[in-house]
């Protein structure tokens, strides 16, 4: 294992056994519906070492530059982080690492805008009815929806003086954790990727990709079914990240 040199007050073994995520559990052969295993933790089903250190590169780069709104400081971070990767640890795995670090901390300061807290209000809310009975389609009535109602108007109470970055943080882990409990059965994942997918384009955030852009559910749907748990997680926090970012109204650092 590479040592981490994050900054911060956490014990350097915490920090490993955080980045490691569960690697070594995601990479078993987990079943799809029963038919097929969810590949490995970050590059699904490319077979290709050439391949999969491209997708690694490509996985680190983007979601370091979403989760701190900046490039990375220098190439000795890059590296560290990339050896990592090659060691098998996970997305959920790196993710935590960066959201946890000290650096990180040092950028949950201040207070956000209206816009990105009434985002993280609303979803933290849907999230939160949703793991009640673990699918989103119950929240059809008028108790329901008084009850989501209520969370949000909670939500935005207790946060309202909250960081852009704090709420990102949570939000992040709040939508891992109900992927997690989603994973098993991959049609209800998928289901929920694309209604959250469509609802986030909604808000007029450039994803960066035409196809990202969209609003064709059967098309998010359908990406999802075939691609991988660890690829399912790294597109949702890219989103996630870009979208709070693009309401924070935060400019992007070039170090």
């Amino acid at each position: 294992m590479i040592p981490l040199a994050l900054s911060g007050c956490q014990p350097l073994e915490r920090l490993k056994n955080i980045v490691r995520g569960g690697a070594e559990a995601e990479a078993e052969k987990e079943t799809t519906d029963g038919e097929r295993g969810l590949g490995n933790p970050v590059t699904g089903f490319v077979s290709t070492p050439k391949e999969r250190r491209k997708i690694r590169k490509q996985f680190l780069s983007e979601i370091y530059k979403h989760v701190f709104a900046r490039e990375f400081r220098d190439k000795e971070s890059y590296v560290r982080w990339m050896n990592i990767l090659e060691q098998g640890a996970s997305v959920e795995g790196v993710y935590r690492g960066l959201v946890l670090s000290g650096d990180y901390a040092q950028m949950e300061r201040g207070r956000t805008t209206p816009e990105a807290l009434n985002l993280f209000a609303s979803e933290m809310a849907l999230l939160t009815l949703y793991r009640k009975k673990k699918i989103e389609e119950y929240i059809t009535g008028n108790e329901e929806k008084r009850k989501l109602q209520e969370l949000e108007q909670a939500l935005l109470t207790r946060f309202k003086s909250s960081s852009l970055f704090t709420l990102k943080r949570v939000l992040g882990e709040e939508v891992l954790e109900y992927m997690d409990i989603l994973k098993s059965n991959r049609a209800m994942l998928s289901k929920w990727y694309s209604k959250t997918t469509v609802r986030w384009n909604s808000q007029g955030i450039d994803f960066g990709l035409k196809l990202r852009n969209s609003k064709n559910s059967e098309y998010h749907s359908q990406w999802a079914r075939q691609n991988s748990l660890g690829r399912i997680q790294w597109e949702v926090l890219n989103r996630l990240h870009r979208l709070m970012n693009g309401l924070g109204r935060i400019l992007y650092a070039k170090e």
